[in-house]
């Protein structure tokens, strides 16, 4: 699985709209958006998306949820699948548990190189 910091970066990132509309064309209505329903065969919409409260509702299939679990959904992927496709859309990488992210440097806390450079 993913570092705790990793999944919320990706999670933060991720912009409902913006996900939704790779797969529906949604027309504004008020604070929200609607179309027909991207997860089941409908004509009328039914389909509704809140971009401020960062979440989607079906009233025909009951459906609601985040951007992750929109993916999930729609794509019938898992979790981490999910996880992954909002990181490759926004350039995040996720980091694994245990894996170690080089874009930190290793020595940021390290108070050895510290007293090495006050040496120097």
């Amino acid at each position: 699985m993913f570092t705790q910091e990793s999944e919320q970066e990706v999670k933060d990132a991720a912009v409902l709209l913006e996900i939704v509309e790779d797969f529906v064309k949604l027309q504004s209505k008020g604070n929200s958006y609607i179309a027909p329903c991207p997860l089941h065969d409908e004509k009328t919409p039914s389909f509704y998306v809140t971009p401020s409260k960062g979440i989607y509702k079906c009233f025909g299939c009951g459906k609601g949820g985040d951007a992750i679990n929109f993916l999930q959904e729609k794509l019938q992927i898992t979790y981490p699948q999910a996880l992954q496709y909002v990181a490759d859309k926004y350039n995040i990488k996720l980091i694994r548990e245990g894996e170690q992210n080089y874009d930190i440097p290793v020595w940021k806390n390290n108070t050895q190189l510290s007293d090495k450079v006050v040496e120097w």
